[in-house]
């Protein structure tokens, strides 16, 4: 089943044939979630506003008992949270979920954009941190399964470019390529350490070393405080 702007039809079948990978369980404090059926999701203004014109992007499909939005290949998407906007300045990661089952998939891309306003009331002075996601990155796009994208938006690198500021994210740009597309548990969440503090003889919060390293306990200085992993048992031939 396909639905456009409340109007559902059935369709013939194309895409996956099994919903996306469970995301884990997460304290609801330390997740953000645009698009999931596993977290509660945060006000949305519009989920397709036309960044590309009047036809619609996406629409939402239910597969294997899972929702999930099917991309039309319009070029771009465009989700507006002006009204509801997002201090992501502490999360870490950017997580979503992704199929396509285009078998020509050279050059194909599927980029997402975080863009910050900076608190204005329109886009004027907007930046933006995109993740690109491609046939070369790491992980690719690939034919016919699932793929899991989780990246660290802290810091710029191969998926990542732009600006890292996103204290005031107001929209959420998504343009590709390819002309058929599925995407689903998109959200940002941050990395929750074990409680625990300096002296307790375990390792746990941020620490590198037990009882040491981190932001909280001194650093690290002497041997090691755990042993090299065992190597694997191998025929002594």
């Amino acid at each position: 089943e396909e639905c456009i702007d409340g109007d559902c039809n059935f369709i013939p079948f194309s895409g996956p044939n099994v919903g996306a990978p469970n995301p884990p369980s997460r304290d609801p404090s330390n997740v953000i979630s645009i698009y999931s059926d596993a977290y509660t999701n945060v006000n949305i203004d519009n989920f397709d506003f036309g960044l590309c014109g009047s036809a619609s992007a996406v629409a939402e499909e239910m597969i294997d008992g899972n929702s999930m939005q099917h991309y039309l290949g319009e070029g771009c998407q465009g989700i507006s949270i002006e009204n509801n906007r997002i201090d992501a300045s502490s999360f870490t990661n950017l997580h979503f979920d992704f199929f396509t089952d285009e078998t020509n998939l050279i050059g194909k891309v599927f980029n997402i954009k975080l863009v910050d306003w900076a608190g204005n009331a329109t886009e004027s002075g907007a930046s933006g941190l995109e993740i690109n996601f491609n046939d070369g990155t790491n992980p690719a796009i690939i034919l016919d399964s699932w793929v899991s994208v989780d990246v660290d938006i802290t810091s710029l690198g191969a998926l990542i470019v732009g600006n890292l500021t996103i204290s005031d994210i107001a929209q959420i740009h998504i343009t590709s390529n390819l002309s058929n597309a599925w995407y689903d548990n998109l959200y940002l969440y941050k990395e929750a350490f074990l409680s625990g503090d300096c002296d307790d003889g375990l390792m746990n919060q941020d620490e590198t070393g037990i009882d040491c390293g981190g932001v909280n306990c001194t650093p690290c200085s002497g041997p090691p405080s755990f042993g090299a992993l065992s190597p694997p048992s191998r025929d002594p031939a």
